[in-house]
Order: C-alpha cells, then sequence, then structure tokens
C-alpha cells in the first residue's frame, strides 16, 4: 500500500510540474500531461522501490530541494569564474579521483549527474561509489583541496541530512 502510495504522488508531482513547467491548462495538454506522467511513473516503478525511505517525505524533499538550490547557484557561480579562467588563459585540466561516502546507487548517480551539470567539471567514470572527475582549474590546484570541495558541494546536502535514502 505504501508504495501505491508513493507512485500516485510522484504521478501527481509528474502532473503538477507538467503544468507548471507548460503553462497550458488546455484539456490537450492535460491529456498529454497525464500520458507522459503515466509512462515516466510505469518507467520508474524500479528505482524507487529500491530506495530505503520514501522519496516524497517532506524531509527528502527538503534534502533534494536543498540539494538542487546549491546545483542552481553553484551552476551559476562555476560559469562566470570559468568565462574568467578562459579570459585569462589560467586552465589546468585535471582528474581527481573523489571516494564518496554514500553508498546507495541513485545518490552517486544523482551527484556524478551534478558534477557533470556544472561548468568545469565531468564526471568521467563510476566504479561502485568511486568518481572520476575531470575539472579545469588554474594552475595553483591541490588535489585534497578539490576532492574536499567536491564532496563538500554536492555530497554534504545528502550526509546532512541523515542519508539514509
Amino acid at each position: 500500500m505504501r508504495m501505491l502510495n508513493g507512485r500516485m504522488q510522484f504521478f501527481l508531482f509528474l502532473i503538477v510540474s507538467w503544468f507548471i513547467f507548460t503553462l497550458d491548462v488546455s484539456l490537450e495538454n492535460a491529456f498529454i500531461g497525464i500520458i507522459v506522467s503515466g509512462i515516466i511513473t510505469l518507467m520508474t516503478l524500479k528505482i524507487f522501490s529500491d530506495l530505503k525511505a520514501d522519496p516524497f517525505s517532506m524531509t527528502q524533499v527538503y534534502i533534494t530541494t536543498k540539494f538542487l538550490l546549491r546545483l542552481i547557484f553553484e551552476i551559476y557561480k562555476s560559469s562566470f569564474i570559468h568565462i574568467l579562467r578562459i579570459i585569462k588563459k589560467d586552465e589546468n585540466p585535471v582528474i581527481v579521483e573523489v571516494e564518496l561516502s554514500v553508498e546507495n546507487p541513485y545518490l552517486v548517480t544523482m551527484i556524478s549527474n551534478a558534477i557533470t551539470l556544472t561548468p568545469g567539471t565531468i564526471t568521467v567514470d563510476v566504479q561502485g561509489k568511486k568518481l572520476y572527475v575531470l575539472t579545469i582549474k588554474g594552475h595553483d590546484h591541490d588535489h585534497q583541496a578539490l576532492q574536499q570541495e567536491i564532496k563538500r558541494k554536492f555530497e554534504a546536502p545528502f550526509i546532512e541530512g541523515g542519508g539514509n535514502w
């Protein structure tokens, strides 16, 4: 019963998101939104059944929202930093190995995708909970500092929230 409730919550979340992003409340748009939301809900049944916690609990929604806001901030901040680096010609690509504390594959995927979305960093490989990140830093880079920065920016919200995904 709990899983059915979670699926319904996810379906309703997708419907509401559909209307917010399309800004169209016509009947045909509602029909398309219901179909798309239904297909996405069916396709993600396995993902949500593997999670230890309910992804729609208020705690998980808060943690995810905090993570997404931090990600948006980091994307904007990093884009301006890398524009300056490109203008100054102060770039030095390095690959950094980052060992994550979280073990849930869902969280590892979210963190690695967030790293790739941020300008100047790309997750080139994932092996378990170990990420290999290509980053463009200045010539004064420190591998340990880069690892800690990545963990602080992207992994910390999940660990602070208890990490019980």
